[in-house]
């Protein structure tokens, strides 16, 4: 395999926009960048950007229209045979990979291989170049870094005006409901704020209610005072991000994995009444464990009734958009 190089002032740039961003609101961020091969048959990634997004503290979303953008002034300026670079940051959190980075790479299937870099504050750092013909294979490898680390300095003003102009937050405003917290998504299509759809004051509402917003809004929405009691599917998916990253790490052994999912899931039959759904972590075999933390979400370890969670948010939506539908044709029930 080809060694991957970039220099000194653009992992620098890549640095000071996650450190930029960070300190500004907690989120993540994210860009791309070229790669171009040498004399030697090396890459060399180069000109990181920014493009205009929508982050959390857990997500960055690029927009799709100036990411096409991109690609055309990129393709036009390097030529056909360019290569992209997907990056983004983890804020403070450790470099690794997420069930949700590895989701978005699949979106990169536009050649024969790509290159992902995960970076955090401390100048951490995974990099990963992942084949895609003629069969799916990754490999995380060395990024060198072609001068020596220096002192770290203050941020560019031009980095945080750059942030600036193209980051924005998702925003959620927040009411309370029925001894569990509800949500109106703001500046976002939800057919669950439509009052000429019914919906149904159940448990299991509200649980998929926390589940909704923690995949809008970021892992960390709920902040660090979140308990099993009020929130518990945040709670879960929040000791789940953290239990699965030690656990990638070589942190924590199976044996501590196992016994705080254990403990998880005996503290929700204590708390749960006769008739609530029951609220569940899976819990993979030691020989599954790994692949299963490095391919899922934290929110795919969670069932209702030993259905994934995720199976039956998507089913919600799908009968709400029934339901519009139906209404809008004055069908009623018939369907």
């Amino acid at each position: 395999m080809s060694d991957f190089y970039i220099q000194k002032k653009d992992w620098d740039r890549i640095i000071n926009y996650a450190r930029a961003r960070e300190q500004e609101c907690g989120d993540e961020i994210g860009g791309m960048a070229v790669i171009v091969k040498d004399k030697d048959d090396d890459y060399l990634i180069k000109q990181p950007v920014i493009l205009k997004q929508e982050t959390t503290g857990a997500t960055c979303t690029l927009d799709k229209d100036e990411l096409a953008q991109y690609y055309s002034d990129m393709a036009h300026k390097y030529g056909n045979n360019v290569q992209f670079l997907w990056w983004h940051s983890h804020a403070k959190m450790g470099a690794f990979w997420s069930g949700t980075d590895t989701n978005t790479m699949t979106e990169y299937k536009n050649s024969h291989w790509s290159a992902f870099l995960v970076v955090n504050v401390r100048e951490e750092y995974k990099f990963r170049v992942q084949y895609w013909q003629p069969y799916e294979m990754g490999e995380d490898i060395d990024l060198n870094i072609l001068t020596s680390k220096t002192k770290e300095r203050a941020i560019p003003k031009n980095i945080l005006n750059d942030i600036k102009d193209k980051c924005c937050e998702k925003t959620v405003v927040k009411s309370n409901y029925s001894g569990y917290t509800r949500y109106n998504h703001v500046g976002q299509a939800n057919l669950w704020q439509n009052p000429n759809v019914p919906t149904k004051d159940t448990e299991l509402d509200s649980l998929l209610d926390e589940l909704e917003t923690m995949v809008d809004c970021g892992m960390n929405y709920y902040g660090v005072e979140v308990t099993i009691q009020e929130e518990p599917v945040a709670y879960l998916i929040e000791q789940l991000e953290m239990g699965n990253q030690k656990y990638c790490e070589g942190q924590i052994s199976y044996a501590k994995y196992a016994k705080a999912v254990n403990e998880f899931n005996d503290t929700l039959r204590r708390l749960e009444g006769p008739n609530s759904p029951k609220l569940r972590v899976d819990l993979y075999s030691e020989n599954k464990l790994l692949d299963k933390c490095m391919e899922l979400s934290p929110q795919d370890f969670i069932t209702i009734n030993t259905k994934p969670i995720t199976d039956l948010l998507i089913e919600r939506e799908s009968c709400s958009q029934t339901e519009q539908y139906n209404k809008g044709f004055n069908l009623g029930d018939v369907i």
